[in-house]
């Protein structure tokens, strides 16, 4: 399939295969996009997805994009609003990391990183958090009041997860969702429970990495477990401008 951009004054003609899909205005934000892990390029217009194995199908005024990189500054003389970023940088993004059993011990001490910073100007938000724990061949100890939280240098995002479940668990492989966000009890008019995503201030997460760790209750390093024990967690977010 081949998908065309084409500019007309101030609007921009949108076409798939040879046919107007949508004609937007160039001021508008209607086009996002993100590089897929198979090299692939996937794209929205207006809510429309689309994806495509060669930047080449894809041609702005008649001028194929050689490279997905050619598809981003395309877009950006297409579109100016986007010349100060990419908007791919709202798109679902996921990271998945394996820690060690000598880094699962230590998590209540030292923060392993889930996600690097991003740079300056930029956040993290985490949209979901899978841990897939593995502590077949040794349960681990000291784990009282264990937990595992999402943290941005430091500070902690969402509610705690009672690891000590999992820590403890041997007789097969366990999968917890670690929460991204606050759950707390409300008053007032927002009586019951109630959730929330804890952003103090923009700098408390501007260019900060996203962490796992466990803060919370000044819980000592793990005893216990075994070299072949393994913590898989996968994460999904955006980033965010600030």
């Amino acid at each position: 399939m081949t998908y065309q951009f084409n500019t007309d004054g101030d609007y921009v003609d949108f076409k798939v295969g040879g046919v107007t899909a949508q004609r937007l205005h160039n001021t508008c934000q209607a086009v996002e996009w993100v590089f897929a892990e198979d090299d692939g390029l996937i794209f929205k217009v207006n809510g429309g997805y689309y994806f495509t194995e060669d930047p080449a199908n894809i041609s702005f005024d008649g001028a194929p994009c050689a490279t997905k990189g050619g598809f981003v500054t395309a877009i950006k003389a297409a579109f100016p609003v986007y010349a100060g970023g990419g908007s791919s940088e709202s798109l679902l993004k996921t990271a998945t990391v394996e820690l060690t059993d000598a880094q699962i011990k230590t998590l209540p001490t030292t923060p392993f990183e889930l996600v690097a910073a991003q740079g300056a100007g930029k956040a993290i938000i985490p949209v979901s958090c899978i841990a897939i724990s593995n502590f077949t061949a040794g349960a681990y100890t000291n784990i009282t009041g264990a937990s595992w939280q999402l943290a941005v240098d430091g500070m902690t995002i969402g509610s705690p997860f009672d690891a000590f479940t999992a820590l403890g668990y041997t007789a097969a492989i366990y999968v917890s969702q670690i929460p991204c966000v606050d759950f707390y009890t409300g008053a007032g008019d927002f009586a019951g429970s109630s959730i929330t995503f804890p952003i103090v201030t923009t700098l408390s997460y501007d260019n900060k990495a996203l962490d796992l760790s466990d803060v919370f209750g000044g819980v000592t390093n793990y005893t216990g477990g075994n070299a072949a024990n393994a913590l898989k967690v996968i994460v999904q977010y955006v980033v965010i401008d600030l």
